[in-house]
Protein backbone atom coordinates (compact mmCIF):
# COMPACT_ATOMS: atom_id res chain seq x y z
CA UNK A 1 0.00 0.00 0.00
CA UNK A 2 0.96 3.53 -0.96
CA UNK A 3 1.66 5.93 2.10
CA UNK A 4 0.62 9.37 2.28
CA UNK A 5 3.19 11.84 1.19
CA UNK A 6 2.50 14.07 4.25
CA UNK A 7 4.23 13.24 7.54
CA UNK A 8 2.86 15.17 10.85
CA UNK A 9 5.11 18.14 11.88
CA UNK A 10 5.37 20.37 15.15
CA UNK A 11 2.20 21.37 16.14
CA UNK A 12 -1.57 21.47 14.56
CA UNK A 13 -3.16 23.47 11.68
CA UNK A 14 -6.46 22.43 12.17
CA UNK A 15 -8.96 21.06 14.15
CA UNK A 16 -12.66 19.58 13.16
CA UNK A 17 -15.04 18.19 16.11
CA UNK A 18 -16.89 15.68 14.81
CA UNK A 19 -19.87 14.84 17.25
CA UNK A 20 -23.20 13.59 17.97
CA UNK A 21 -23.24 11.74 14.42
CA UNK A 22 -23.26 15.27 12.90
CA UNK A 23 -22.27 18.23 14.09
CA UNK A 24 -18.41 19.71 12.97
CA UNK A 25 -16.59 22.28 14.67
CA UNK A 26 -13.65 23.48 12.06
CA UNK A 27 -10.96 25.49 12.95
CA UNK A 28 -8.70 26.11 10.19
CA UNK A 29 -5.72 26.34 9.26
CA UNK A 30 -3.60 29.06 11.78
CA UNK A 31 -0.20 30.89 10.58
CA UNK A 32 2.69 28.56 9.76
CA UNK A 33 4.44 31.00 12.68
CA UNK A 34 1.55 30.58 15.69
CA UNK A 35 3.07 28.22 17.76
CA UNK A 36 2.07 25.23 19.01
CA UNK A 37 -0.51 25.17 16.56
CA UNK A 38 1.36 24.95 13.70
CA UNK A 39 1.27 22.61 11.02
CA UNK A 40 -0.89 19.41 11.65
CA UNK A 41 -4.52 19.09 10.64
CA UNK A 42 -6.02 17.12 13.69
CA UNK A 43 -9.73 15.71 13.50
CA UNK A 44 -11.67 14.53 16.64
CA UNK A 45 -14.57 12.70 16.08
CA UNK A 46 -16.75 10.77 19.04
CA UNK A 47 -18.46 7.95 16.93
CA UNK A 48 -20.94 6.87 19.02
CA UNK A 49 -20.02 3.34 18.45
CA UNK A 50 -18.32 1.95 15.37
CA UNK A 51 -21.68 1.28 13.03
CA UNK A 52 -24.83 3.10 11.67
CA UNK A 53 -27.55 0.31 10.58
CA UNK A 54 -25.32 -2.17 8.32
CA UNK A 55 -22.63 0.57 7.38
CA UNK A 56 -19.03 0.54 9.57
CA UNK A 57 -18.21 3.96 10.13
CA UNK A 58 -14.93 3.56 10.27
CA UNK A 59 -15.49 2.92 6.31
CA UNK A 60 -17.89 5.51 5.32
CA UNK A 61 -16.49 8.52 8.02
CA UNK A 62 -13.17 7.84 9.54
CA UNK A 63 -11.88 7.07 6.44
CA UNK A 64 -12.57 10.05 5.12
CA UNK A 65 -11.25 12.13 7.28
CA UNK A 66 -7.70 10.23 8.26
CA UNK A 67 -7.49 11.18 4.12
CA UNK A 68 -8.07 15.06 5.24
CA UNK A 69 -5.80 15.10 8.45
CA UNK A 70 -2.79 13.90 9.60
CA UNK A 71 -4.32 12.54 13.06
CA UNK A 72 -8.20 11.58 13.74
CA UNK A 73 -9.17 11.31 17.51
CA UNK A 74 -11.70 8.95 18.72
CA UNK A 75 -14.20 8.30 21.29
CA UNK A 76 -16.75 6.13 21.68
CA UNK A 77 -15.11 3.48 18.72
CA UNK A 78 -16.94 0.74 19.49
CA UNK A 79 -15.55 -2.87 20.27
CA UNK A 80 -12.19 -3.14 17.95
CA UNK A 81 -9.89 -1.48 15.83
CA UNK A 82 -10.22 -2.20 11.74
CA UNK A 83 -6.77 -3.49 10.20
CA UNK A 84 -4.26 -5.94 10.28
CA UNK A 85 -2.85 -6.65 13.80
CA UNK A 86 0.21 -5.18 14.69
CA UNK A 87 1.15 -6.08 18.14
CA UNK A 88 0.61 -4.26 21.78
CA UNK A 89 2.30 -1.53 23.63
CA UNK A 90 1.74 -2.44 27.15
CA UNK A 91 1.09 0.78 29.71
CA UNK A 92 2.00 0.89 33.47
CA UNK A 93 -0.70 1.61 35.21
CA UNK A 94 -3.95 0.65 33.67
CA UNK A 95 -6.28 -1.79 34.49
CA UNK A 96 -4.69 -5.18 34.38
CA UNK A 97 -8.05 -6.81 33.49
CA UNK A 98 -9.26 -8.08 29.61
CA UNK A 99 -7.53 -5.84 27.17
CA UNK A 100 -7.21 -2.67 29.21
CA UNK A 101 -3.52 -3.01 30.26
CA UNK A 102 -2.14 -2.02 27.20
CA UNK A 103 -2.83 -0.46 23.75
CA UNK A 104 -3.50 -2.41 20.26
CA UNK A 105 -1.79 -1.44 17.38
CA UNK A 106 -3.27 -2.30 13.61
CA UNK A 107 -2.10 -1.24 10.48
CA UNK A 108 -5.82 -0.30 7.92
CA UNK A 109 -5.30 -0.97 4.56
CA UNK A 110 -8.34 1.97 3.24
CA UNK A 111 -8.39 2.63 -0.38
CA UNK A 112 -4.88 3.56 -1.74
CA UNK A 113 -2.99 4.30 1.83
CA UNK A 114 -2.18 2.26 5.08
CA UNK A 115 -2.78 4.27 8.40
CA UNK A 116 -1.74 3.47 11.48
CA UNK A 117 -4.80 2.43 14.39
CA UNK A 118 -3.95 2.78 17.88
CA UNK A 119 -7.06 1.83 20.21
CA UNK A 120 -7.45 1.37 24.10
CA UNK A 121 -9.96 -0.69 25.93
CA UNK A 122 -11.31 2.09 28.06
CA UNK A 123 -14.92 0.55 28.25
CA UNK A 124 -15.16 -1.05 31.58
CA UNK A 125 -18.20 -3.88 30.33
CA UNK A 126 -19.42 -4.57 34.21
CA UNK A 127 -15.38 -5.21 34.87
CA UNK A 128 -14.21 -7.61 31.92
CA UNK A 129 -13.18 -4.71 29.76
CA UNK A 130 -13.43 -6.84 26.74
CA UNK A 131 -15.30 -5.07 23.84
CA UNK A 132 -18.46 -2.15 24.19
CA UNK A 133 -18.73 1.01 22.54
CA UNK A 134 -16.93 3.13 25.14
CA UNK A 135 -13.19 3.10 23.71
CA UNK A 136 -10.94 5.55 22.31
CA UNK A 137 -8.42 4.86 19.42
CA UNK A 138 -6.05 7.86 17.32
CA UNK A 139 -5.57 6.81 13.55
CA UNK A 140 -2.26 8.54 12.00
CA UNK A 141 -1.19 8.69 8.65
CA UNK A 142 2.33 7.67 9.97
CA UNK A 143 4.18 5.83 12.38
CA UNK A 144 4.19 8.01 15.52
CA UNK A 145 7.59 8.26 17.42
CA UNK A 146 6.08 7.12 20.38
CA UNK A 147 2.35 5.91 22.15
CA UNK A 148 1.06 5.88 25.55
CA UNK A 149 -1.74 6.23 27.49
CA UNK A 150 -2.11 8.86 30.89
CA UNK A 151 -4.23 6.44 33.51
CA UNK A 152 -7.09 7.60 35.07
CA UNK A 153 -7.13 8.35 38.99
CA UNK A 154 -10.70 8.27 39.09
CA UNK A 155 -12.21 4.72 39.95
CA UNK A 156 -14.92 4.63 37.02
CA UNK A 157 -12.99 6.83 35.01
CA UNK A 158 -10.94 6.45 31.53
CA UNK A 159 -7.40 6.44 30.35
CA UNK A 160 -6.04 9.11 27.59
CA UNK A 161 -4.60 7.80 24.92
CA UNK A 162 -2.10 9.38 23.07
CA UNK A 163 0.92 9.82 20.54
CA UNK A 164 3.66 11.64 19.90
CA UNK A 165 5.25 13.50 16.80
CA UNK A 166 8.92 15.11 17.58
CA UNK A 167 7.90 17.25 20.49
CA UNK A 168 4.04 17.53 20.16
CA UNK A 169 1.79 14.67 22.00
CA UNK A 170 -2.09 14.39 20.51
CA UNK A 171 -4.44 12.91 22.89
CA UNK A 172 -7.75 11.26 22.97
CA UNK A 173 -9.91 11.42 26.11
CA UNK A 174 -13.79 10.78 26.97
CA UNK A 175 -14.67 12.14 30.45
CA UNK A 176 -17.52 10.78 32.31
CA UNK A 177 -21.09 12.12 32.04
CA UNK A 178 -22.54 15.70 33.95
CA UNK A 179 -25.36 16.72 34.85
CA UNK A 180 -27.09 19.44 36.28
CA UNK A 181 -26.98 17.75 39.61
CA UNK A 182 -23.80 16.53 38.69
CA UNK A 183 -22.07 19.25 37.59
CA UNK A 184 -18.19 18.52 37.29
CA UNK A 185 -15.88 15.59 36.26
CA UNK A 186 -12.56 14.69 35.64
CA UNK A 187 -12.21 16.78 33.09
CA UNK A 188 -9.37 19.52 35.09
CA UNK A 189 -7.49 16.02 36.68
CA UNK A 190 -6.69 14.58 33.08
CA UNK A 191 -5.69 17.51 31.32
CA UNK A 192 -3.78 18.06 34.77
CA UNK A 193 -2.16 14.39 34.24
CA UNK A 194 -1.52 15.00 30.43
CA UNK A 195 0.26 18.52 31.30
CA UNK A 196 2.64 16.86 34.04
CA UNK A 197 3.30 13.80 31.65
CA UNK A 198 4.22 16.03 28.63
CA UNK A 199 6.45 18.45 31.09
CA UNK A 200 8.50 15.60 32.44
CA UNK A 201 10.62 16.38 28.87
CA UNK A 202 11.52 20.55 28.52
CA UNK A 203 9.68 21.82 25.13
CA UNK A 204 7.04 19.81 24.20
CA UNK A 205 3.19 20.41 23.84
CA UNK A 206 0.10 18.64 23.78
CA UNK A 207 -3.34 19.08 22.13
CA UNK A 208 -6.43 17.25 23.62
CA UNK A 209 -9.20 16.60 21.20
CA UNK A 210 -12.15 15.15 23.52
CA UNK A 211 -15.31 14.70 24.38
CA UNK A 212 -14.68 16.20 27.71
CA UNK A 213 -18.69 15.53 28.29
CA UNK A 214 -18.51 19.43 29.99
CA UNK A 215 -18.34 22.82 28.40
CA UNK A 216 -15.47 25.08 28.03
CA UNK A 217 -15.12 27.25 30.80
CA UNK A 218 -16.81 24.80 33.53
CA UNK A 219 -13.36 23.59 34.78
CA UNK A 220 -9.83 24.57 35.18
CA UNK A 221 -7.51 24.24 32.26
CA UNK A 222 -4.03 23.02 33.02
CA UNK A 223 -1.72 27.12 32.98
CA UNK A 224 -1.18 28.55 29.57
CA UNK A 225 -4.01 26.20 28.15
CA UNK A 226 -6.92 27.29 25.78
CA UNK A 227 -9.80 25.55 24.92
CA UNK A 228 -10.53 25.95 21.17
CA UNK A 229 -14.65 25.56 20.49
CA UNK A 230 -17.50 26.66 18.49
CA UNK A 231 -19.64 28.04 20.78
CA UNK A 232 -22.33 26.16 18.94
CA UNK A 233 -24.02 22.72 20.37
CA UNK A 234 -22.02 19.60 19.74
CA UNK A 235 -24.25 17.44 21.50
CA UNK A 236 -28.01 16.31 20.96
CA UNK A 237 -29.14 17.92 24.42
CA UNK A 238 -27.85 21.61 22.79
CA UNK A 239 -24.65 21.41 25.15
CA UNK A 240 -21.11 21.75 23.52
CA UNK A 241 -19.06 18.99 25.16
CA UNK A 242 -16.56 17.97 22.38
CA UNK A 243 -13.87 20.57 21.51
CA UNK A 244 -9.77 20.45 21.30
CA UNK A 245 -7.25 21.89 24.08
CA UNK A 246 -3.80 22.38 23.66
CA UNK A 247 -1.23 23.31 26.15
CA UNK A 248 -0.38 27.08 24.31
CA UNK A 249 -2.86 29.31 23.05
CA UNK A 250 -2.80 30.46 19.00
CA UNK A 251 -3.36 33.74 16.92
CA UNK A 252 -5.08 33.22 14.38
CA UNK A 253 -7.43 30.47 14.53
CA UNK A 254 -11.16 30.59 13.00
CA UNK A 255 -13.73 28.32 14.44
CA UNK A 256 -16.66 27.26 11.96
CA UNK A 257 -19.29 24.72 11.98
CA UNK A 258 -20.60 22.04 9.27
CA UNK A 259 -22.37 19.06 9.02
CA UNK A 260 -21.51 15.10 8.58
CA UNK A 261 -23.66 12.39 7.28
CA UNK A 262 -23.08 10.05 10.03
Amino acid sequence: MRKPRRRPVAGLTALVTVVASAAIAVLPTAPAQASPLRSTPIITYNMLGATSGQDSKWTTTVGNYIQGAEIVTLQEAGPTAPGRFQGTIPVPGLPQVGRAGYIQHHRWAHRFADYEVYFLQTDRMGGRYVGGRNNVAVVTQRTPDQVTAVPSPIADGRAALGVRFGDDWYFTFHARPTSRNNPSNESDVMLARIAAFVNQVPGRSWTVGADFNNEPGNFALPPGAHAYATGLPTHEGRRELDYGAPSHATVGVIVRTTRSTR
